[in-house]
């Protein structure tokens, strides 16, 4: 069975507003930063971020690692549209998917496993 850990990193952290949440250091690591090194850790057989708003920024913090990037230009429209976006890429040509929240940086490797 082949999994894709998907991170949907797309949102406009407009709470936070102007500061984008997902560039938010927590022991000096980017969130999303935090959040992708627990997809690839995971046992997913790849790993797919959607970005939309801020995606330069984005795709700088996560430059070095091993992930596909996936830009959703549709963002605004809401979570849905990144899935279905990240689901209609190549790499996403798998049986099933980990969902993860680019901004879920309390999650674990004990709670967080593909296979």
């Amino acid at each position: 069975m082949k999994i894709a850990a998907i991170v949907l990193a797309a949102g406009r952290s407009s709470r936070m507003a102007p500061r984008n949440k997902l560039l938010e250091p927590i022991d000096g690591e980017p969130i999303v930063r935090r959040v992708v090194g627990l997809a690839l850790r995971s046992g997913a057989d790849s790993v797919i971020v959607v970005t939309g708003f801020d995606a330069r920024r984005i795709v700088a913090v996560l430059g070095d690692l091993a992930v596909t990037i996936v830009d959703n230009p549709h963002f605004e429209a809401g979570l849905s549209t990144s899935l279905k976006t990240s689901l209609s890429t190549p790499s996403s040509d798998v049986d099933g998917a980990l969902i993860l929240l680019g901004d879920s940086c309390r999650s674990s490797r004990t709670r967080c496993s593909a296979p």
